[in-house]
């Protein structure tokens, strides 16, 4: 989201809230610092729902999230593949695993931006196989099972289905990615790819670590999700979700669901219009999200009973 949209929202709320009498009591806002350990740090709240739901989810697939992004035109394959790697060494949730600490409970584990270089995107060259393998492979990797405690939470593959045409696969599982990350992403893909077509040609600029557009950032997803587990509880609102659970009913019977075992969660995808990426190379793209990607566009939560 664009920073001044953000904050001219935040100002409306702050407006709503003080007009309706609920903002006088409001708690400071929580400053976000760069952590001193970069290698590790809490949960954020969104993140532990996510590692619980993953937990509970013996497919582990209803929370990979997916892009199918084709690319017609004269594609350079390094500059791609550098500008992936740039986007991971510069995200450190990207290339974060959640392993369980001494208390038992999971912690985001950082692993350096030296192990990028590690990472694959494989080609894989489709041109000789029959048609709608395409589709098939894509597919198969939506459904890839991320092992949180031990991958990063991303995968890339890039298929060659003709001469001038690539399709870039991409799950990424929803702990680490959510609806206003794509854009952030493209942009530094659309850079980053830009900046390594120019670097092959002509020596240009690179990051600090030799990567293109992959200066660190100042804050990581890690230093707040730290600051919201430093920032103090009011009693207030301890003591309202004291009363909101207090004599609560029994546990509810599960009802049987009539289809099966299998609860269906229909994602929300959408897909881009196609248009010029690169415009002094003809490189055109176009892109398809959703949360798993298959011939009906549905994700599937099995549930035990």
């Amino acid at each position: 989201m664009n920073s001044d949209l953000a904050a001219r929202r935040a100002a409306v709320l702050r407006k709503r809230l003080a007009q309706a009498g609920l903002a006088a009591d409001r708690a400071p806002a929580t400053t976000v610092t760069r952590r001193s350990d970069r290698s590790t740090a809490p949960l954020s709240p969104g993140q532990r729902r996510m590692w619980v739901l993953d937990w509970l989810d013996p497919s582990g697939v209803a929370y990979n999230v997916c892009l199918h992004v084709t690319f017609t035109g004269p594609l350079d394959v390094p500059a791609l593949r550098a500008a992936l790697h740039a986007m991971v060494v510069r995200h450190e949730v990207l290339r974060t695993r959640y392993p369980l600490g001494t208390d038992r409970l999971p912690r985001q584990h950082v692993d350096p931006a030296a192990e990028v270089a590690e990472f694959p995107v494989p080609l894989i060259d489709l041109r000789d196989r029959p048609a709608g393998t395409a589709e098939e492979v894509v597919e198969e990797l939506a459904r890839h099972r991320f092992d949180l405690a031990r991958d990063w939470p991303l995968r890339t593959v890039l298929y060659r289905t003709g001469e001038r045409e690539y399709r870039l696969g991409l799950v990424v599982h929803h702990i680490a990615w959510d609806g206003g990350t794509w854009p952030v992403i493209s942009a530094e893909l659309t850079r980053g790819y830009a900046e390594a077509v120019g670097a092959g040609s002509n020596g240009g600029s690179s990051g600090a670590d030799g990567t293109p557009g992959a200066e660190p950032l100042a804050l990581q997803y890690g230093d707040f999700a730290a600051a919201l587990a430093d920032a103090p509880v009011r009693p207030a609102d301890r003591d309202y979700w004291l009363r909101q659970l207090t004599d609560l009913p029994g546990p509810l019977p599960f009802l049987a669901n009539p289809f099966g075992r299998d609860l269906l969660i229909s994602p929300r995808g959408y897909s881009a219009q196609t248009r010029t990426l690169y415009p002094l190379t003809g490189l055109t793209i176009s892109l398809d999200v959703g949360y798993r990607l298959s011939p009906r566009g549905r994700a599937y939560l099995r549930l035990t009973s």
